[in-house]
């Protein structure tokens, strides 16, 4: 879904520097990124000793944000957002998003 620069510091320990790519409809917001570029960003804060909220959204996720202020205050303040299901690629894809 994205071509982000991974960097890799030693065998098996990529970092990726991410400026990231940022697709919102249906009230989500989520951060499309390989699962390669996922664990590079992981690596990336754990070197940097960051903390970041790294969540996904999938379809129960969506239907619960239509219900519960918290759950989109949760998402409101991720860090990142990963996709987690394919039906969630194909809305966004419905919603003009390659």
């Amino acid at each position: 879904m994205s071509d982000h620069s991974v960097e890799i510091l030693a065998p098996g320990i990529r970092v990726c520097d991410v400026p990231p790519e940022i697709v919102r409809f249906l009230g989500m917001t989520v951060h499309p990124h390989s699962l390669e570029e996922l664990n590079a960003l992981v690596a990336r804060g754990i070197i940097e000793n960051r903390r970041w909220v790294i969540a996904n959204h999938n379809l129960h996720s969506l239907f619960l944000m239509r219900r519960s202020a918290r759950v989109r205050e949760f998402y409101d303040h991720a860090d990142w957002t990963a996709i987690d299901g394919m039906p969630i690629v194909a809305l966004a894809r419905l919603y003009g998003y390659r």
